[in-house]
């Protein structure tokens, strides 16, 4: 392994820490809570949180990617990568690492899809609604998450040059919002979140870091 001093590292640092709090800015949503506490019984505080968790998250996403844009940062996939078909192998481990965690995860909650389970099998039209609208928001806050590992990844790969590749952005995603979603978010299936939050940086390694394919396969396994 040779270190090098490469300080552009340092921007893809910063951009990681910027995105980290991001994940966590729609706690913004809350302080506006009471004025829907008596709309419709209350029944509508979970779709209003998650539409304006959407919203802070996608305009958070345009100005990371404006900034990204100004500051030379690449965080998506990389020019050489685009237009270029994923090799055999890649396509395999991926289809495994995706298909893995959904049978594992339905076979924790006898055999139900996920999705079923997590929007639930006996809700009214408004409480199902609600649970809609936080799956779709979680797909914004997802680019959040891929944008994360990948600043990680390439961040440290500008500081080690090694012939292997080390997971970074595997890592620091479990040790960071993995971590922080186990202990501090109150929702089913906690643990099955930590360990993905690993697995979507092994994802991102696996697909070449190719940033779209990242993305898709780790909202599939977060919906299946």
């Amino acid at each position: 392994m040779t270190i090098v001093k490469d300080k552009n590292c340092i921007k893809y640092f910063v951009l990681a820490g910027v995105i980290l709090l991001c994940l966590y800015s729609n706690s913004l949503a809350d302080l506006f809570i009471p004025i829907f506490d008596d709309i419709y019984y209350g029944n509508l505080v979970k779709m209003f949180v998650a539409v304006t968790s959407a919203i802070i998250w996608g305009v958070e996403v345009g100005l990371i990617v404006f900034a990204c844009k100004k500051l030379t940062i690449d965080v998506f996939t990389s020019k050489d990568k685009k237009g270029k078909e994923m090799q055999t192998w890649q396509v395999i481990v991926l289809f495994v690492l995706t298909i893995l965690p959904m049978i594992i995860i339905s076979a924790c909650i006898n055999w139900k899809v996920k999705i079923v389970y997590a929007l639930g099998e006996r809700v009214t039209m408004i409480g199902l609604l609600c649970n809609v609208c936080e799956v779709l928001a979680y797909a914004v806050r997802m680019v959040l998450m891929v944008m994360f590992i990948s600043s990680i990844q390439k961040g440290f790969e500008m500081i080690f040059k090694t012939k292997y590749i080390i997971p970074y952005g595997a890592i620091l995603a479990f040790l960071t919002f993995g971590l922080i979603d186990f202990f501090v978010l109150g929702m089913d299936l906690r643990v099955f979140y930590l360990v993905v939050s690993l697995l979507y940086g092994i994802i991102y390694i696996v697909s070449g870091k190719r940033f779209l394919p990242t993305w898709i396969l780790c909202y599939l396994i977060y919906l299946l």
